[in-house]
């Protein structure tokens, strides 16, 4: 009876600890968006002609995009896959007279090996006045010129940005580890609590029962 309580609170250790390393692993299995053109929130006179998307897995040829206008049925687009599989060309059709204000193109990829999915939306401020409102003085001044980084060190934004899903990713399996080991340990107190293991102090032998009287 012991024995196959122990197996049982094992086999729950073992389940939860499998759980929490792949709620882990799942953390990293998602396609994100690696660069588009127009950009998102960009502020243009008229909707863009054509999007450029670019992802950072190879997609399946069922990808779902759609452009979206401030009011009326949604453009109709033709779509144009890059040969090297995570970019596409996106080419609206708008309409002679398209609405201003803030036209919407979503997009819903999978891969093409694996079971990773990705999803999202660009927003591109359209109209004469937004775009007039963009080139104003305030806003097109130039910046001063950046001070080029000391030797030795990089710049920001530069090639240590590659770390970060690396780092996201150690940290979410360390975490996963520390939290099985914590449902471990409580199992096996819990086991112990239940079988009934405390230490106990030898019986006294006969010798030490008859020695007091002699004295």
């Amino acid at each position: 009876m012991k024995r196959a309580l122990t197996l049982t609170l094992l086999a729950l250790g073992l389940m939860a600890l499998a759980s929490l390393a792949s709620v882990a692993y799942a953390q990293t299995e998602r396609i994100e968006l690696t660069e588009s053109d127009p950009p998102d929130g960009a502020r243009l006179i008229a909707p863009p002609e054509t999007v450029h998307l670019c992802f950072s897995h190879v997609i399946r040829g069922d990808f779902r995009i759609s452009y979206k206008l401030p009011s009326g049925p949604n453009l109709d687009l033709r779509i144009a896959f890059l040969p090297n599989g995570r970019c596409l060309d996106v080419q609206a059709t708008p309409p002679d007279n398209p609405p201003e204000g803030e036209h919407t193109l979503e997009w819903q990829v999978a891969a093409a090996a694996g079971s990773e999915e990705g999803s999202g939306e660009l927003r591109f401020q359209i109209g004469e006045r937004v775009a007039a409102a963009t080139q104003s003085p305030a806003a097109t001044t130039t910046p001063p010129p950046a001070t080029p980084p000391a030797e030795g060190t990089t710049a920001a934004g530069g090639a240590d940005d590659g770390d970060g899903p690396d780092i996201l990713l150690t940290a979410l399996v360390t975490t996963a580890s520390v939290g099985g080991a914590a449902v471990l340990l409580t199992l096996g107190y819990l086991l112990r609590r239940r079988i009934g293991f405390e230490p106990h102090r030898p019986p006294p032998s006969d010798e030490d029962e008859g020695g007091g009287g002699e004295h």
